[in-house]
């Protein structure tokens, strides 16, 4: 089509401003106009060949318009314009990648050497030797008859040695510099390949991956078992943190455990952790408050450990041809299209000296809640937000679900650590509307929290009545939120 309308939603209660990736065909004269229509700055990028290739892919498209949509209202929309002006091409700058070089934006800057790898990071105040490869472990292969023959499987990670495989330096790399975002597209080899991409104006790197189809092998051979792997000169010991199911983060140490003497068998996957938003190592032995960190945002659940001092890495994909014996009677052998899956998916890199557990928490939710993309004449026709919810920064919106007619189940959630409460107002969530009451009540709305009893565990004088709770229906509509804490109300409204 030469032009239609795109709508970007936003499912956060807060304004964003995102970039926004429109496949496109052609290398031609596009444009993009705002609600107000005024034209938009924007970027012409290729596909991978890598994308391209991937099987069971319909679409034509061999380039990316990039824009920026600015101050997207929070629970609601703009809508945006896309022409094609003309088929006169765009040259799109492409640099084979041969020598050492630095580009970066006004916050971050990048080395990437001669072979195509990722080699430094640097920020106004602080700058690591980073350097991010792909390696495979091979899965264990046995019959099952007991622990020492357990393949590696769908229910287990056991591989069959404690040293991981490189995958090895890029076949090619190509730098492609723009106005709007940096990239580094990199092969290595026929099943791994990666974009890294800095976007103006961001503090954080994003490194999208393709990792697939793996080599299909016979029954009783060893898999493969695909990681990232991120090798920085930070001096972090033993220790690293990954998040609590996307929540707050949970120190671990390796070859340890808090609460009972390790008897380490499988020292690589005795090792691995869940890591559901996000995880990081620091600068452990450093005497200044100043901590140098390096925090790794995934697009979801993954496998991840430190199992070296200043290294962190990150379980991609799997391919096995044995079972382990564990229930699902098969070998975790998908196919699709005759061939392996393939998985694409990113990580966002950030680096820091200061506390980064609540940024790095930030853009994590703000890629679990990405912007939503509508496209059509239909969406010309939609209502503009007029309002938007701008809840404190501090606060997250869990659920906004209808419960009856007249009402509606809210559960928010204060993202902060540590430090006073936080006052949040009910009212900003429902512009246009008015409350009529509210009813906290526990976290699944099935009781009002004042008729919970609860049993109260005498620990100590002290701490008998630390779990107190208290609940109210009130024709106040804002109530605080303490750091950590998760509050349910059901709003009726009129």
């Amino acid at each position: 089509r030469f032009a239609f309308s795109i709508l970007v939603y936003n499912p956060l209660a807060n304004n964003v401003s995102s970039f926004i990736r429109i496949p496109v065909k052609n290398k031609h004269v596009y444009r993009v106009l705002n609600p107000e229509n005024y034209e938009v700055e924007t970027q012409l990028v290729p596909l991978p060949d890598e994308v391209l290739k991937i099987p069971g892919r319909l679409s034509s498209a061999k380039y990316e318009l990039v824009f920026f949509a600015d101050n997207i209202p929070g629970l609601g929309s703009k809508t945006f314009k896309f022409e094609h002006v003309s088929n006169k091409e765009v040259d799109v700058e492409l640099k084979q990648i041969e020598d050492t070089i630095m580009f970066g934006n006004s916050h971050l800057k990048m080395e990437v050497n001669k072979k195509g790898i990722l080699n430094k990071l640097k920020t106004k105040t602080s700058d690591i030797h980073l350097i991010q490869e792909f390696a495979y472990y091979k899965g264990a292969v046995g019959d099952n008859t007991d622990f020492a023959k357990r393949a590696s499987g769908a229910y287990i990670f056991r591989p069959k040695r404690n040293k991981v495989i490189p995958v090895g330096e890029p076949q090619s790399a190509i730098f492609i510099k723009g106005n709007l975002v940096h990239e580094v597209h990199q092969k290595f080899n026929e099943w791994t390949s990666q974009v890294i991409r800095l976007y103006r104006g961001h503090k954080h790197l994003e490194l999208e991956w393709i990792i697939g189809p793996l080599p299909s092998l016979q029954h009783d051979m060893p898999g493969s078992e695909v990681i990232s792997r991120y090798r920085t000169d930070i001096d972090s010991g033993d220790l690293f943190k990954t998040d609590s199911n996307g929540r707050f983060m949970i120190q671990r140490q390796r070859d340890h455990r808090p609460t009972w003497d390790l008897n380490l068998t499988e020292p690589v996957s005795a090792n691995y952790y869940p890591v559901v938003s996000r995880m990081s190592i620091e600068d452990s032995n450093s005497v200044s408050k100043q901590k140098k960190q390096v925090w790794v945002m995934t697009d979801r659940a993954e496998g991840g450990t430190s199992l070296q001092s200043g290294e962190m890495e990150l379980m991609l994909h799997r391919r096995l041809f044995n079972d382990d014996g564990f229930g699902v009677g098969e070998a975790l052998n998908e196919t699709a299209f005759g061939k392996g899956l393939v998985v694409r998916g990113k990580h966002k890199l950030l680096l820091c000296e200061e506390d980064c557990e609540i940024a790095s928490r930030r853009i994590a939710e703000e890629e679990l809640m990405k912007p939503v993309i509508f496209f059509g004449e239909y969406c010309s026709n939609l209502r503009e937000s007029t309002t938007s919810v701008e809840l404190p920064a501090d606060i997250k919106l869990l659920t906004m679900e209808k419960w009856s007619e007249e009402s509606v189940l809210v559960r928010l959630e204060n993202i902060k650590i540590s430090g006073d409460p936080t006052k949040v107002d009910l009212d900003a969530l429902f512009p246009g509307r008015t409350i009529a009451s509210t009813l906290e009540t526990t976290l699944d709305g099935s009781l009002p929290l004042a008729e919970l009893k609860r049993l109260k565990w005498k620990t100590s004088e002290l701490e008998l009545n630390r779990n107190d709770i208290e609940g109210s229906k009130t024709d106040d509509f804002s109530m605080d939120l303490k750091p950590k804490q998760i509050r349910s109300y059901i709003v009726k409204l009129r």
